[in-house]
């Protein structure tokens, strides 16, 4: 028997619980000159903990819709300065990391085509300024992504968390895809329809994983998760342990 373990894959965090007071200030003190609010404290807790465990880091998650929200403007251009503090927090714990937000199109009501064109054209100037600042790509959440966003940031710089339900809509555009642990069932049925090069599993288990290996070679496997708002190192150490059994 051979036991074969997979890299870990961050899809972002959950914010974490507040600090105490006194260690909120002395940490306000550590960053003189940056922005320094809640968000910004997030994004560093978010990354310290991954260090450990995480083959394929990613900074931020939901919460950073409230920086994106103040930094986009009614003419939809981006004000970069705190988002650009944020990303040179992060690069002093990774050199190469992802940026885990909410979809391009969460942030506009509108159903109107104008609106939605620009959000989409003001986001694609913002992920590349991110990338020149030194983030390596994009992990974009969504409940129901729009076909338009979906086709224009489809590339391997992003990569999409959607519920399982959607899974067939990102695919029509890219070949990687990530699949909760409880829908494992329904890779079959993908594996027979679409080119899929990877799989992410979600807070696998073995049993997820020795269905998984059923289709696709060990190479092309991986774990993921989203961190909890709390227990965050436990988190990652778990999910970085988990593994099958296969005969030689």
């Amino acid at each position: 028997m051979r036991t074969l373990t997979f890299p870990v894959i961050s899809l972002g965090s959950e914010l974490p619980k507040f600090p105490k007071a006194d260690a909120l200030a002395d940490w306000v003190k550590s960053r003189y000159g940056k922005e320094s609010d809640i968000i910004s404290w997030a994004v560093e807790e978010t990354v310290k903990e991954q260090k450990e465990f995480v083959a394929f880091p990613s900074a931020a998650g939901e919460f950073y819709r409230k920086r994106i929200e103040d930094a986009l403007s009614d003419d939809f251009s981006f004000d970069m300065k705190a988002v650009s503090d944020d990303v040179e927090t992060v690069r002093r714990y990774f050199k190469d990391c992802r940026w885990s937000l909410p979809s391009p199109l969460s942030f506009t009501n509108s159903k109107k085509d104008d609106d939605a064109d620009d959000v989409i054209n003001a986001f694609s100037k913002f992920f590349r300024e991110m990338r020149d600042d030194g983030i390596s790509g994009h992990i974009l959440l969504s409940d129901n992504p729009e076909d338009i966003e979906l086709e224009e940031f489809s590339s391997r710089k992003f990569l999409w968390v959607t519920p399982s339900s959607k899974i067939e809509m990102i695919l029509e555009r890219s070949r990687d895809i990530i699949i909760d642990s409880k829908d494992i069932g329904l890779l079959e049925d993908l594996f027979d329809s679409y080119n899929i090069r990877y799989v992410y599993v979600k807070d696998a288990d073995s049993a997820s994983l020795m269905k998984t290996l059923e289709m696709f070679d060990a190479d092309y496997v991986c774990v993921c998760g989203t961190a909890p708002c709390d227990d965050v190192a436990d988190y990652w150490k778990k999910l970085s342990e988990v593994s099958v059994e296969m005969g030689l």
